[in-house]
């Protein structure tokens, strides 16, 4: 063969196998920022959340020594000079912001503390999606919650009612004396007298009671996760706080679990809940003397609280990354697999595991990311496009990073809402190129026009088919049976087929092996 057709196939093989691991899961997003990573070029500040914006792009709430403002970002990681004043918008100076949640009218709900004559207290800022005060919203735009003392949230978010939620922390002596918070609003701004006393719950565990993450409860209410202390150490504690904020004593041992699975400290900084309830939790221990001693820990619970036994051991898993490893953000999947964010000596590292806590090969290396990014992460979410966006600072500066998740074909997320997660089979599929993708599916129901598929477990093959109009066609096969689907649909049944190996298949193909 001639040099020059060998350096041709060569050079083909190599944009080849590149371009097949720039996509990969795990990889960063080339076109966002630089590399995947975007920078503000500002003084100083990081970016306490980061959230969707509505039309496309994102706003981060920026926080430094002296201001807080809002920031505009194009979907590439850039500000948008056309939003607000060149992209930006200074929020007042006497409110500490640290949260923000989408509100219903494409504006926003923004969540911090205000100074007042008996401590700081509880705040929330309606902004319309021009940026500016709803005037209809508490007074001027913002509703302040006078609760004694010191009261700090770390959740914002809204309901299907329009009614805001608040969680955290507030203590009126001293940090012993802290206690779980949690207050309600209508959707005007004024406390909900149906929820607690006069829309605030505060809820008493143990010492030191310190929230740090909460998260709606399928069956109604929400979970409440963090720490607290009945010795020297702090231990985990998750509770469940009902509708109406009260303590749901069926949850655990009197409405409250405590955990203390290492030797010292024990942290809990994020919380995730699947849709049948089970409970997710991530932090950090220590579980070693030593400066380095201090390790990532993900608890699974079952819906009443208590640890799932059939999840690692006693329903904990633990990983030593060889360094001081802090725990940041954790998300859930459509497929039930998880995604972990934190930091290793203040490096990046992210983690996806499989539902048993065990790391998947099909992301990064061996189920890890790595990077060399010194950061002080402050939070993730896990976008539309099943990519994951991570956000903190480095050296001072703010910085937003993200990384591709599963490729995302249309059709799949129809068939995974209408999968019974409990019943649903997990297939692992494959793209030629390298590129995996990872759905949930059911059985196929009998054989009629237009029919839907049903849940059930089973373990047969699929082959998917994506064809050049980017609709999901696929395939379920029984022995030499063939039924055909077009996004999610039956259209007929073919007896008596073979289908050839993977291997022979056309690029355009998806090849996969269900399992139960």
């Amino acid at each position: 063969m001639p040099l020059i057709q060998r350096l041709l196939i060569f050079l083909v093989s190599w944009l080849y196998f590149f371009a097949a691991e720039a996509q990969s899961p795990g990889a960063p997003v080339l076109t966002f920022g630089e590399d995947g990573i975007a920078r503000l070029a500002v003084a100083e500040g990081k970016w306490a959340q980061i959230i969707p914006r509505r039309g496309g792009g994102y706003l981060g709430l920026m926080t430094g020594d002296h201001e807080t403002r809002l920031i505009a970002l194009t979907a590439d990681g850039i500000p948008d000079v056309s939003w607000a004043s060149e992209g930006q918008l200074q929020l007042p100076s006497r409110a500490a912001c640290r949260l923000m949640t989408a509100a219903p009218d494409g504006g926003v709900y923004i969540g911090g503390t205000i100074t007042s004559s008996t401590g700081k207290d509880l705040m929330v800022l309606h902004l319309l999606p021009e940026g500016t005060l709803d005037p209809d919203f508490g007074q001027g735009g913002m509703t302040a919650i006078a609760i004694p003392g010191q009261t700090e949230g770390v959740m914002l978010e809204t309901d299907d009612e329009g009614r805001i939620w608040v969680a955290g922390h507030t203590f009126e002596r001293d940090w012993e004396s802290r206690n779980f918070m949690m207050t309600r609003l209508m959707p005007d701004g004024r406390p909900d007298p149906d929820f607690g006393q006069k829309g605030v719950a505060i809820i008493d565990i143990g010492k030191y009671d310190l929230c740090r993450a909460a998260a709606a409860d399928p069956r109604g209410g929400w979970i409440l996760a963090g720490t607290t202390r009945t010795g020297s150490f702090s231990e985990v504690c998750i509770l469940r706080v009902s509708a109406r904020g009260q303590l749901d004593k069926t949850f655990g041992q009197g409405g409250y679990v405590r955990l203390d699975p290492g030797l010292e400290h024990n942290f809990c900084e994020a919380l995730a809940l699947q849709r049948d309830g089970m409970i997710y939790l991530m932090g950090h221990t220590k579980r070693q003397k030593g400066p380095a001693g201090v390790d990532w820990m993900l608890v699974r619970l079952r819906p009443d609280g208590v640890p799932d036994p059939t999840f690692g051991q006693e329903g904990m898993v633990f990983w030593d990354l060889g360094g001081v490893d802090y725990a940041c953000g954790l998300t859930i999947q459509p497929d039930g697999y998880l995604v972990l964010a934190g930091t290793s000596n203040q490096r990046l590292r992210l983690l996806r595991t499989d539902t048993q806590g065990q790391p998947d090969p099909a992301y990064g290396i061996d189920g890890w990311v790595s990077s060399e990014v010194q950061l002080q992460t402050a939070g993730c979410m896990r976008l539309a496009d099943e990519s994951l966006m991570v956000w903190g600072a480095t050296t001072g500066h703010p910085l937003v990073a993200q990384f591709r998740g599963n490729p995302s074909l249309p059709g799949v997320y129809d068939l995974l809402q209408a999968a019974d997660t409990a019943a649903a089979t997990r297939i692992h599929l494959r793209l030629c190129a390298g590129i995996r993708l990872r759905v949930s599916l059911t059985t196929p129901p009998a054989p009629g026009p237009g029919a839907r598929m049903a849940p059930a477990a089973w373990e047969r093959h699929i082959v998917f088919v994506h064809d050049t109009y980017g609709r999901m066609d696929w395939i379920w096969t029984d022995q030499h049976r063939v039924m055909m689907y077009h996004n999610g649909h039956y259209t007929h049944t073919a007896e008596g087929i073979t289908w050839p190996r993977p291997a022979q298949l056309p690029d355009s193909v998806w090849v996969g092996e269900a399992r139960n």
